[in-house]
């Protein structure tokens, strides 16, 4: 019960992810990125999710590697004191998964680096407008 009002529901990152409001990112840590790590499915629609009837040498895997690079080199950039509960923005330049499409644009994210359900630190890629 917080100080202020009683909790009345509580949604846990395990429950986000079983329920693919959250897809983790399991190469994080082969990427450098040393904590848990998950996308929002709306983020992972603009950055790694790719149609295979899209001309061109893209994949998945490799999408999603480019931003956990792109989101680790985000994090070296910042303090360390200013690593954990901040919100450090992360751009990823990307082909859009449209038809035709062949010029990398760029998106803005933000890596969140929050407590896990269990308290431990995690990362959260998510779009701007995201909480």
């Amino acid at each position: 019960m917080s100080e202020l009002w009683p909790v009345i529901h509580a949604y846990s990152r395990r429950q986000a992810i079983a329920d693919g409001v959250l897809v983790e990112l399991n190469l994080a840590g082969e990427a450098g990125i040393p904590w848990p790590t998950a996308i929002t499915t709306a983020a992972r629609e603009e950055a790694i999710a790719w149609d295979e009837s899209n001309r061109g040498i893209q994949d998945e895997s490799g999408r999603a590697w480019d931003l956990l690079i792109c989101t680790r080199f985000a994090m070296a950039r910042q303090p360390r004191e200013q690593l954990v509960e901040h919100r450090i923005p992360v751009t990823v330049h990307r082909v859009p998964n449209i038809a035709r499409a062949t010029v990398a644009r760029p998106l803005q994210l933000v890596a969140y680096i929050g407590p896990g359900d269990d308290g431990e630190p995690v990362v959260t890629v998510m779009l701007p407008d995201e909480d």
